[in-house]
């Protein structure tokens, strides 16, 4: 730009020295060359502005949607983590300590390690903290947990839920697990003991670096408490583990904002600035956040935008050179129409030098100037499509596309347009264009600007198939691959008020597996794990519309969504549900029946009912669900008579 800016200057000097004045004709040329200038400059910087405001909210939604897939990852550890103590505890209480009892539970929490690479370790130890059984073949000597946090909190407190601790190394080795306990207690309510599981650090960190998320991103999961500390970091530091983070932006973000948001801040740990998506986790004191540096995210956004800049560099100064040289060769005696054709000359140059190809069309459509940039972009020279109509190359599929944007130019379309769309080339591959028309006043032709960017096509079907696969597997249960907790709330939410305001019938089966912590104790977690995941897959084959959902609510217990359904309809479907199950003929010596069986609740919501909230409606379907299990289970009960009368206020 600048050496158009010093040409203009020595024609500026050069006018004075000779005391003459610009006609009107060359301040007007002038100003035009100047207005280009400033418009090309002002379009390709708003342009590399939005596209940088683009890449960071692409950045931000990959961001959130990895927080929500990881946080969803870290509560089904922690639960299966807490189910598979929960059988121990409740065992403990029943039998005690006796030798033969620590002897059989050692034996289900060794197979439960063994089958979950995420535990990596577990401890039962009685009211002095003495251990009675580790996953270890040999117990160390001496072996007691007296003195930690997890043993002392529970010795001290009646609570018998489930307590997550700070990180600690696993007794005998050097892994660092992150503890998760609960208490148990002697007849007389008294305690007795305490039996926990590690989750282990190791796993979650090799876990977490399957995860492209750039050089200088980061992964953060935390535990969350008076003191929060460092539970799992990437990149790795073994010396971050247990730091505390009192002072982080994450958890100042987390107290100022609230459990979930987006916050840019500079890392305490490393000084780089990243895009942090951060979201506390239920019912554990966890926060897990992704961090994705700034400058990854914008990487790509730099080599288009020093791209972009030189272009635009090159074409102000083609423009700016042109504009003095022809401010030089007018003459106040020329005539108007010399100088129409001087600049028709020039634009027709800076079209040939333009790396977009640019077209000129008659009002029919037909093409009556083509510029070289067509070579590179279609193949063909410019006399081979001068008098041909732009939609002979367009892709067959994308042709409705074209006519919707641009209309037949003969009929009297819109005076502008833009569109993307697929042109076959001259040696038959297929390109995806972006194409910008404008309508010119004096002809009612057209002039036409048209770029590929196939590659930019590419980049955000890419990124658009990784948002839906990041989405899915935030919706979906680890264990089953039913539809998990989130997605049974936000789907019965948006089915109540969708039936609410069309005035439709919307009914709920609950469903709980009878006697199934027995079946637990019994047989072990690993095949309740494949009981629950046999059920699942039969009760899935239920629904026949596209609008019905079958969920699993939490533990053993699943439910069905049944939009526009009478109650009579869903008594039906729960039946064969119950049958279904029945037909599995999965052995249970602890049932009844002698095989797994489950109990069904169903309710409707029915127009102007007394259920103004899908919350009354899963607390109707629970009432009748406690009802077919206090009639001796595998049973089908509906919403009780009195109930369903009370409906329609």
């Amino acid at each position: 730009m600048q050496p158009a800016i010093n040409l203009i200057r020595r024609v500026l000097r050069r006018i004075v020295r000779r005391r003459t004045w610009f006609s009107s004709f060359q301040f007007g040329a002038i100003t035009f060359v100047f207005l280009v200038c400033l418009c090309v400059v002002g379009v390709e910087s708003l342009d590399i502005w939005n596209q940088r405001a683009k890449e960071l909210d692409d950045a931000w939604s990959a961001a959130d949607n990895l927080a929500r897939s990881l946080g969803q990852q870290a509560e089904d550890m922690g639960r299966i983590a807490d189910l598979s103590i929960l059988g121990a505890i409740q065992r403990l209480e029943i039998d005690g300590t006796t030798e033969e009892t620590v002897e059989k539970l050692h034996q289900i929490m060794m197979s439960r390690v063994k089958a979950f690479p995420a535990l990596a370790s577990f401890v039962i130890a009685d009211q002095t903290g003495k251990c009675l059984s580790l996953e270890q073949a040999t117990m160390p000597e001496p072996c007691s947990v007296a003195g930690r946090t997890d043993f002392e909190y529970h010795r001290s407190h009646d609570d018998k839920g489930p307590r997550l601790s700070p990180p600690v190394h696993s007794i005998g080795s050097s892994i660092w697990v992150i503890p998760l306990s609960r208490r148990f207690n002697h007849a007389d309510g008294s305690f007795a003991g305490i039996v926990m599981t590690g989750i282990s650090i190791p796993y979650l960190q090799d876990y977490y670096d399957t995860f492209n998320i750039g050089p200088n991103g980061a992964i953060l999961l935390a535990h969350d408490g008076a003191d929060p500390l460092v539970l799992v970091r990437r990149p790795f530091v073994a010396a971050n583990i247990g730091r505390s983070l009192r002072d982080a932006g994450v958890f100042r973000a987390l107290a100022a904002n609230g459990p979930a948001g987006n916050v840019e801040l500079r890392s305490s740990t490393d000084g780089i600035w990243r895009l942090n998506s951060y979201r506390k986790l239920e019912p554990y004191p966890l926060v897990v956040a992704v961090a994705l540096a700034t400058d990854d995210a914008l990487a790509n956004w730099r080599v288009n935008a020093r791209s972009q800049i030189l272009i635009t560099v090159g074409l102000v100064t083609l423009i700016g050179t042109l504009g003095a040289w022809l401010a030089l060769h007018i003459r106040t005696r020329r005539h108007l129409e010399d100088a129409h054709r001087e600049a028709a000359d020039a634009l027709r140059l800076l079209a040939d030098n333009s790396t977009d190809m640019i077209v000129r069309l008659a009002a029919n459509g037909e093409r009556l100037y083509v510029s070289p940039a067509c070579r590179d972009l279609l193949g063909y020279e410019p006399m081979e499509l001068i008098g041909r109509h732009p939609l002979d190359m367009v892709h067959p599929e994308d042709r409705e596309r074209w006519n919707d944007v641009y209309g037949r130019a003969d009929v009297g379309s819109s005076d502008e347009g833009a569109a993307t769309y697929r042109v076959i080339r001259r040696d038959g591959s297929v390109i995806w264009v972006e194409g910008n028309r404008r309508r010119l006043a004096a002809d009612g032709g057209y002039v036409v600007s048209i770029r590929d960017v196939t590659r930019r096509k590419e980049a955000e079907d890419q990124l658009a198939d990784a948002n839906r696969q990041l989405q899915w597997m935030a919706n979906q249960d680890a264990l089953t691959g039913l539809a998990n907790r989130r997605q049974f709330d936000d789907t019965l939410e948006a089915e109540f008020r969708r039936a609410a305001r069309d005035g439709t019938t919307l009914s709920l089966i609950m469903i709980d597996v009878d006697h199934f912590k027995t079946f637990n104790d019994r047989y072990g977690h690993p095949a309740g794990d494949r009981c629950l995941q046999e059920i699942a897959a039969a009760l899935n084959e239920i629904p026949g519309r596209p609008g019905d959902l079958v969920a699993r609510y939490g533990g053993e217990e699943l439910a069905i969504i049944l939009p526009n359904t009478p109650l009579a309809g869903a008594l039906m479907i729960a039946e064969r549900a119950r049958c279904l199950v029945c037909a599995l003929g999965i052995r249970h010596d602890g049932n009844a029946a002698r095989i797994i069986t489950i109990s069904l609740g169903v309710a409707s919501a029915t127009p102007g009912s007394a259920f103004d909230s899908s919350t009354k409606l899963i607390e109707a379907a629970d009432r009748a669900l406690y009802s077919a299990k206090k009639a001796g289970r595998d049973a089908v009960y509906p919403t009780p008579e009195s109930e369903v009368e009370r409906v329609l206020l």
